[in-house]
């Protein structure tokens, strides 16, 4: 355990105290900007007609390639360490020191932990600079989807909303990243591993769209990244999305450690 948590230490440390980190967190908000640019409306005399939480909706639901690029994004700052551990050959090195086990949960949950803050930050860069040109909330706004954020910012909480908002988004990160590490022990390659995720998540919702009878919309693969659930209350949202991609998580961070295990065992 003591060697988990002094690698875990010090791949957070390498992951979120890094320029990559700033300049993902800052490519998220510029890709939000570009996808919500147009959405943005104001008088002729410069007055804004809508306010930060209407744009920042519409930045997601606009397009699901907003959403896409977004994920790929959170997978620079640590997502493809394992591929390039690989590629320097110094992964054998570092996992006979600190142990197999200790090496791929530090990756893997490293990895995840990362996509979800980088995310996070990005998108409460980008509503940071809305709301020095907008109203954060006007006072009336509903999106539909039984998610329970819409609770926050009807008790003028809206840093709540945008926090929980946020954290939804960045859970759909946190599996592509976990996703991409997965992938990097199949295919130690930096490139396989940025567009793997992707890839991987185009063919399983391809697979799911042609399914003669679908799931139902709670069990749908665009919970995975572009879709969050809404269970009514804000905690019970979050907890399902945190629970469905698990579903996913949890298999593929277990099989990533064997091949970690195995790729060594061949070396």
């Amino acid at each position: 355990m003591k060697k988990f948590i002094r690698l875990f230490a010090a791949d957070m440390r390498r992951a979120v105290f890094s320029r990559a980190f700033f300049f993902s967190a800052l490519g998220i908000a510029v890709l939000l900007y570009i996808a919500s640019y147009g959405h943005i409306r104001l008088t002729e005399d410069g007055v804004p007609q809508n306010d930060v939480v209407e744009v920042v909706s519409l930045a997601f639901a606009g397009s699901s390639l907003s959403t896409l690029t977004a994920g790929i994004i959170a997978l620079l700052p640590f997502g493809i360490s394992y591929a390039e551990e690989v590629t320097e050959n110094s992964a054998p090195f570092l996992i006979i020191r600190s142990g197999i086990r200790s090496y791929a949960a530090s990756k893997y949950i490293a990895a995840m932990l990362s996509g979800f803050l980088v995310m996070v930050c990005g998108i409460y860069l980008y509503v940071l600079f809305l709301s020095t040109h907008l109203p954060v909330f006007s006072g009336a706004y509903t999106s539909g989807d039984n998610s329970g954020f819409d609770y926050f910012l009807y008790e003028g909480k809206p840093a709540l909303y945008f926090l929980c908002f946020a954290a939804a988004s960045g859970l759909s990160a946190a599996v592509c990243c976990g996703a991409c590490v997965w992938i990097s022990t199949l295919f130690p390659n930096r490139f396989t591993a940025l567009i793997g995720p992707a890839l991987l998540y185009l063919l399983l919702l391809r697979i799911y769209q042609g399914t003669p009878t679908p799931l139902p919309l709670q069990y749908s693969i665009l919970n995975l990244v572009e879709y969050t659930y809404g269970m009514g209350s804000a905690l019970a949202t979050l907890g399902y999305k945190l629970l469905y991609i698990s579903v996913f998580a949890v298999p593929m961070g277990l099989n990533a450690a064997g091949n970690m295990r195995r790729r060594l065992q061949n070396a």
